[in-house]
């Protein structure tokens, strides 16, 4: 990875061209991510069509980086990869940031949920399933979390105009905990 940044940054683009050897790309990585990687590389040698990973690299000062690589395998006329090209972006500080939040979630007591019209299923924080007593996961059908509300409490995450009662209070619910049974109040 560094030698071909190398080979960019001195403007040799026949090197450039010619890539890195895979040995150097896999030893950049980090070793916790590298058997992740290795299967995913294997995804596109086998003919998955495109690579799209977050995974850590270590620089050659040692500095653990965060990269998001994207790319696709290139083949000769009889199937045979020939080349993998693509491209890494240093998404570390991204990684930051997303970890901060967490931290400052979970010690507030905020969960986090994003619902998108149309679709029966919601993106969730863990921190969002912890509150409610349900089992980490990053998505979580609409129906699970809405089935957790005591009785008479309108919907926790929007169903179907055609099912929502249309005067019902939009900040404040009573749910069952799904862990303990006990009963909390949560706003949203």
């Amino acid at each position: 990875i560094s030698k071909a940044d190398a080979l960019v940054a001195s403007g040799d683009r026949e090197a450039a061209l010619a890539g890195v050897p895979t040995s150097a790309f896999f030893k950049a990585i980090h070793p916790d991510d590298r058997p992740r990687i290795k299967i995913a590389v294997a995804g596109i040698l086998a003919g998955a069509e495109l690579f799209s990973k977050e995974f850590r690299i270590v620089a050659p000062d040692g500095a653990v980086l965060w990269m998001h690589g994207r790319g696709q395998c290139e083949y000769d006329a009889q199937d045979n990869p020939v080349r993998f090209s693509g491209l890494l972006i240093d998404v570390t500080e991204r990684k930051r940031t997303e970890e901060r939040l967490r931290i400052a979630q979970t010690a507030g007591g905020v969960g986090t949920f994003e619902y998108v019209d149309g679709y029966a299923t919601v993106a969730v924080s863990d921190e969002f399933c912890r509150l409610l007593g349900l089992h980490p996961a990053p998505v979580l059908p609409v129906q699970t979390i809405n089935a957790l509300l005591q009785p008479g409490q309108q919907h926790l995450i929007p169903v179907p105009r055609s099912l929502a009662a249309p005067d019902a209070p939009d900040w404040v619910f009573r749910i069952t905990h799904g862990e303990d049974g006990s009963e909390r109040w949560i706003a949203r």
